[in-house]
């Protein structure tokens, strides 16, 4: 049953992706760059695909997803149209996000699949940190961090290159 909504979810995504790419945004610049979802995002934006880095909890717990499982890439996408898909290392978690301003985000509705994994910490931060994220900050052209109202809590987004 869990394998079934897995895949459930995983069509989601990948026909929420595949509907996103087909229009244009009215905020593309020369600049734009097409990553392996197929969404159009500008150098300075979230849209895209993003590789996770790493979620840390406070200044002692933090998970590095590859750490958890090396050779299987966990990932976020933010698609044009507020949603996000997440992928960790064996479950997938969607959602809706919100921006405001010039660097204000939340995250609402959060699901995910609920299949077994033999290391559950990224999917377990993931819903400690994710609903507590205010902000976010470009640290360079391929680095995104996301901050709670707690400034030892965070998590660390790079660009994904494909």
């Amino acid at each position: 049953r869990n394998l079934i909504m897995k895949k459930i979810l995983m069509m989601a995504a990948i026909v929420g992706v595949a509907m996103s790419s087909c229009g244009t945004s009215k905020q593309e610049t020369a600049n734009d760059a097409e990553n392996e979802s197929g969404v159009v995002a500008a150098a300075n934006s979230i849209e895209g695909k993003w590789s996770l880095e790493s979620i840390v909890v406070n200044d002692t717990l933090t998970v590095r997803p590859s750490e958890v499982e090396e050779g299987n890439p966990q990932y976020l996408i933010f698609m044009p149209d507020s949603m996000v898909s997440i992928q960790t290392n064996c479950n997938i978690v969607n959602g809706g996000y919100v921006v405001s301003g010039q660097d204000s985000i939340s995250f609402g509705n959060l699901a995910s699949t609920r299949m077994y994994c033999p290391d559950m910490n990224v999917e377990t931060y993931i819903g400690v940190v994710f609903p507590e994220v205010k902000t976010y900050e470009f640290t360079n052209d391929t680095t995104l961090r996301l901050n709670t109202s707690v400034p030892t809590q965070y998590v660390v987004l790079t660009r994904s290159a494909e």
